[in-house]
């Protein structure tokens, strides 16, 4: 039952990582500096309670994954522009506060495998709150569709929803949108959203319209971390795996201090560093905390 404890954790920080863009102006980065503190905490309880078996091994390998995501998600987020017109605002707040609901009534619809059937009746305040959020989503895609100039953060605001809620061609729809439109506003880091659902639609393959968009990523921001990632795995499949594993590593070098996606950049490099009989790679900065010991 721990996993969703932490799952329920993992669901405030993403709204909160929503929220609070859209109702400040300037940078991302000092808001995004404490979230990813929250996450390294996270991966230290979901540490000790594996360790105290009140996580499986399973759940615990789940838990991290998933927390590490959110890690890349909002480093790769850190320096996009957050401001929004007023006018705005309003239904991507209501997006961002209804997002997880949709989630617990999808959950409640379907039944947790560990609790007893219930009659449909006992579920229809469930059914309308995830009735009521596809049309709050409904309403956010014909309010950007009606404006030609709708906001970039807009659009991916929509489809980090979509993305949520599994519905990845409709996410890499809405990541496209500005892309196609060729608003000026676009960010390296939508290419690589766009990228990141196009994937997830073709079930894990980089085919060549995603890596055209980490391409485009890279060109623009040849540090996106993202679209390094990514890159990484289109290069693995196209058999360049020094080419990755190299990618991965100068990547990793470059930086002088700590940062949190190395928690998943440094085991994938590692993992192409077995397959080529190569040294493994050892950030030679370590994360707050690595060498503290409890007393």
């Amino acid at each position: 039952m721990m996993i969703w404890i932490v799952a329920g954790w993992l669901t405030a920080l993403t709204m909160l990582a929503l929220l609070v863009p859209a109702l400040r102006t300037g940078s991302r980065r000092e808001f995004l500096g404490g979230a990813q503190q929250i996450y390294r905490d996270q991966l230290a309880e979901v540490d000790r309670d594996a360790a105290r078996n009140v996580l499986s091994a399973d759940e615990a390998t789940a838990a991290r994954t998933e927390v590490k995501r959110r890690m890349l998600s909002a480093a790769r987020r850190a320096d996009v522009p957050a401001a929004l017109p007023s006018g705005h605002r309003a239904p991507l707040v209501a997006a961002a506060v209804l997002a997880p609901l949709l989630g617990l009534a999808l959950y409640g619809v379907t039944g947790s495998p560990l609790v007893a059937s219930q009659p449909i009746a006992t579920r229809r305040a469930e059914i309308a709150a995830a009735a009521n959020f596809e049309a709050l989503v409904g309403d956010l895609r014909s309010r950007l569709e009606s404006d030609p100039n709708g906001p970039v953060e807009g659009w991916i605001l929509l489809g980090q929803t979509y993305m949520r809620m599994g519905r990845h061609e409709e996410a890499a729809w809405a990541f496209g949108r500005p892309i196609e439109r060729g608003d000026a506003a676009v960010e390296p880091a939508l290419y690589s959203l766009f990228a990141e659902a196009q994937i997830n639609v073709d079930s894990g393959i980089v085919t060549p319209k995603a890596e055209a968009a980490l391409d485009m990523a890279l060109g623009a921001d040849p540090a996106d971390v993202a679209a390094i990632f990514f890159k990484s795995f289109a290069l693995e499949q196209s058999g360049e795996l020094r080419r990755a594993y190299d990618l991965l590593r100068a990547r990793i070098e470059a930086e002088t201090a700590y940062q949190t996606w190395m928690e998943l950049l440094v085991p994938r490099a590692n993992d192409l560093a077995a397959a080529l009989g190569a040294a493994t790679i050892t950030p030679t900065v370590a994360a707050p905390g690595a060498g503290a010991t409890s007393g």
